[in-house]
């Protein structure tokens, strides 16, 4: 499936049969990591200094760890705003 799921296609793969949820997990984690990366590269950032190499660490770790996080608090998403 695409990332331009809806929030309830979302909710639905991310809790799901174990192939739609690794394939969901995988979008997401991949979606929050490019825009991650994007933000630490922008010009308004504290960390743009640093190498690519740190700042691709740097997305790396905090998608994983926003990845988890929204996996954790699945339960309270209200829908009121756009999943991602």
């Amino acid at each position: 499936m695409t990332s331009n799921r809806t929030n309830e296609q979302w909710l639905a793969d991310l809790t799901g049969e174990s192939d739609a949820q690794a394939d969901a997990l995988s979008a997401l984690r991949k979606r929050l990591h490019n825009s991650i990366l994007y933000y630490l590269g922008q010009e308004r950032s504290d960390l743009r200094s640093h190498s690519s190499r740190e700042l691709e660490r740097m997305a790396e770790d905090l998608s994983q760890d926003a990845t988890l996080r929204i996996m954790d608090n699945l339960s309270s998403f209200r829908g009121e705003s756009k999943f991602t």
